[in-house]
């Protein structure tokens, strides 16, 4: 289950994010003004590549957008959702291995090296202090600085706003102000119960608008992260629209329905990838003939040829 959580606050922060529109929203209202007045926001342009490695995972997933800086220096913005919950105690070393993640992924490509505008998304209940790299390790004195990598981070943390600015002051887009809210209460169920409402009233014209795909995706959110069921979510929907609450809330959980059987296709999918390249070493395209499979039958049987195989190519014949 919480795996399941993890998974629902990356697909809703990805599914938000990844809309040009909503990701703007977030630079304009976040990020130091200073920084935005020199960004050419209208340059923004999301970057599809996986620059979170195995280590990384566990505390972060990304979103990045290409933009220019000043007029003709190319930066990448990369927004790292925080998924714990809580600091870590080595975030500059946790972004200085994300950022050689992109700059070793520029260089084997022959691409130009781009500067990275790290950010840190944050929605825990304790106090991210913010320090430098310098207090990190205790080091005052300016001889031995010089010596340190020296950069910083964008902190947004929702914990820093109230309820009554995000919806009346940090945020203009609409879809942005309840995903905050969603994520600042995630593990207050009482609150949300009681406040559900009138959080999606928020976004109450969406409900048969082109965005209703991002109220399916709160509603996802909240089915995987609150005992809330879908009885009591279509019943307050309703309150605020009688037939799009309906209609959005049965379109949601056939996509919940759908999600079920994806995941577990994919946790076999991913298990057998495991297994054969421990056992025998997995080349890339017998791993994209895994995943390309969606029969789970057929997959079952390439998981018990394992046991008694002697080579890749036994088991691959189960597909």
């Amino acid at each position: 289950m919480k795996a399941e959580v993890t998974k629902a606050h990356d697909r809703l922060f990805k599914k938000i994010t990844r809309d040009k529109e909503n990701f703007r929203d977030l630079v304009e209202s976040t990020f130091p003004k200073e920084l935005v007045a020199n960004l050419n926001l209208d340059t923004l342009e999301l970057d599809t590549n996986n620059y979170i490695d195995n280590k990384l995972k566990e505390f972060y997933s990304d979103i990045v957008y290409n933009c220019t800086y000043k007029g003709n220096t190319k930066v990448k913005i990369s927004i790292l959702y925080e998924h714990k919950s809580y600091k870590p105690p080595n975030e500059y070393l946790q972004l200085l291995r994300y950022m050689l993640s992109i700059w070793e992924f520029q260089i084997s490509n022959k691409e130009e090296l781009s500067i990275v505008i790290p950010v840190i998304f944050y929605h825990g209940k304790e106090k991210w202090k913010h320090k430098s790299f310098c207090e990190l390790l205790n080091c005052s004195d300016k001889g031995l600085q010089k010596f340190i990598p020296d950069f910083s981070y964008i902190l947004t943390d929702l914990r820093e706003y109230s309820d009554s600015r995000i919806i009346e002051e940090v945020f203009k887009s609409n879809i942005n102000k309840v995903m905050a809210l969603l994520l600042k209460h995630m593990k207050e169920e009482e609150y949300l119960r009681k406040h559900i409402t009138e959080i999606f009233s928020l976004v109450k014209n969406f409900f048969g608008d082109r965005k209703k795909d991002d109220i399916m995706s709160f509603i996802v959110y909240i089915y995987y992260t609150t005992e809330m069921g879908s009885d009591y979510l279509r019943e307050r929907l309703k309150v605020i629209s009688p037939e799009g609450g309906d209609e959005v809330m049965t379109t949601a959980m056939k996509l919940i329905q759908q999600g079920h059987k994806e995941g577990k296709l994919d946790d076999k999918q991913n298990v057998l990838i495991r297994l054969l390249d421990k056992k025998f070493g997995l080349p890339a395209e017998d791993k994209n003939l895994i995943l390309s499979i969606n029969n789970p039958d057929q997959l079952d049987a390439a998981l018990d040829e394992i046991i008694t195989a002697e080579s890749l190519n036994q088991v691959l014949a189960k597909l």
